[in-house]
């Protein structure tokens, strides 16, 4: 009798799909659209041109190294220079046509030489945020290399100086025993910088690979989230039901035949998990076709287990909640803002990451919690049996005891 009674429900479900439909689709509309907006740039560099003029008024050696810099390497492909006189540079800075203008003051090579405190200038356009503060950020960097290097250098400096000031062409012995004297200073640093003690280890996927993993990984979890909180609005609206029966007179015809009020109850508990159970599969089927999120067999075996558990878990938790509600109108009021609040506080709705921290502190007293960090943790961190014990224990006491409650406070509710 129970399989008749939830075939009846299946198939008038069958034939009025719309409404079904609708709530099987919001998931994957919801996390196309978030992925979509995240997900990750397809540029290279997605941070803009810093536009730098340079006013160079020393015209050195020193001078024109520290501006090409902005040329070489990297920076090449964050800044573009232009070189201009002082006035021209304040104007398109006022006119807002530059980020910043950089001076280095008449004698700035003598300065350093001479190991005389000196001082370059940068004007910044106060109109952008963040190019001026990139542009002030680095130059503060060859800055200090560019005095760390005449700092250790000292004493071949001081030779060279000597040359410098007399604006003497260095002689063969002069240029062997600045020579030596560099030598030396390397030579004295050798233990501290060959071989550096850190080393950068650089290791790169490909492009592609990296823009699928990362796409996948934020689409999977997205879709984790937003497929509990919908999976708990579907289970809602299919446990009205038991009211809409209840006031159309269609219960009390059923229990005229050969039907107790304990199988009623049953098949409408098992409609709710195959309703909930079909919802869910349809959802993953679409996102794993499109999203071509992909895990391993042990993996997914893990993942169906559990999904089946939270499935359950939730037909408990709507069940539960309809016990305590004395009509269709109040629970369809209440219910949507439960759902939120625990959607808002288990993660599905906003990353835990992103929440408050005292809001991260309550987070595991919302059973969404345990649903969707679950799931997360299998298919993102890839999470075995063991190291999900917690939720699962979580799980299948919420599973068996609201399922129970409810079907002992409906089977009273509904006693003719």
């Amino acid at each position: 009798m129970i399989g008749t009674l939830l075939r009846k429900d299946l198939i008038r479900r069958f034939y009025n799909p719309s409404g079904f439909i609708l709530l099987v689709s919001l998931p994957l509309i919801f996390t196309f659209l978030l992925g979509s907006i995240f997900r990750p740039s397809e540029k290279e560099n997605i941070l803009p041109k810093v536009n730098l003029l340079i006013a160079d008024r020393d015209s050195s050696f020193v001078s024109r190294m520290l501006g090409g810099a902005f040329g070489q390497g990297d920076l090449k492909k964050m800044f573009e220079t232009q070189n201009v006189d002082i006035s021209t540079g304040t104007q398109m800075i006022e006119e807002g046509k530059s980020s910043a203008l950089l001076i280095f003051p008449d004698g700035f090579q003598d300065s350093l030489l001479h190991e005389k405190q000196t001082n370059i200038t940068l004007i910044k356009n106060p109109s952008q945020a963040f190019s001026p503060k990139i542009a002030e950020e680095v130059i503060k960097i060859l800055c200090e290399g560019t005095d760390r290097i005449f700092r250790i250098g000292a004493k071949p400096l001081k030779s060279f100086r000597i040359l410098y000031d007399g604006h003497q062409r260095p002689t063969n012995p002069q240029i062997s025993s600045m020579a030596v004297e560099i030598n030396a200073l390397f030579a004295g640093m050798d233990n501290y910088i060959f071989p550096p003690l850190i080393e950068l280890k650089k290791e790169a996927l490909k492009k592609q690979q990296q823009e699928s993993s990362a796409t996948q990984n934020m689409l999977t979890y997205l879709l984790a989230g937003i497929v509990v909180m919908f999976l708990l609005f579907i289970i809602d609206t299919m446990a009205r039901d038991l009211f809409t029966e209840s006031e159309n007179l269609t219960l009390q015809r059923i229990l005229t035949g050969p039907v107790s009020v304990k199988q009623f109850i049953i098949s409408k508990q098992l409609f709710l998990f195959i309703a909930g159970l079909l919802a869910y599969c349809l959802v993953w089927m679409a996102g794993i076709a499109l999203f071509r999120i992909r895990f391993a067999l042990y993996q997914f075996l893990l993942f169906f287990m559990f999904s089946v558990l939270v499935i359950a878990s939730i037909t408990g938790i709507i069940g539960f909640f309809y016990t305590l509600v004395k009509t269709r109108i109040q629970g369809s009021a209440i219910a949507p803002v439960i759902i939120i609040v625990f959607s808002a506080l288990g993660g599905a709705m906003i990353p835990l990451n992103a929440l408050p921290p005292f809001l991260k502190n309550i987070a595991v007293f919302s059973p969404v919690y345990w649903c969707v960090d679950g799931l997360q943790k299998i298919l993102i961190e890839q999470f075995g049996l063991a190291q999900l014990m917690p939720h699962i224990i979580i799980l299948v006491s919420l599973t068996l005891l609201l399922n129970i409650a409810a079907f002992f406070m409906f089977a009273r509710r509904f006693r003719i």
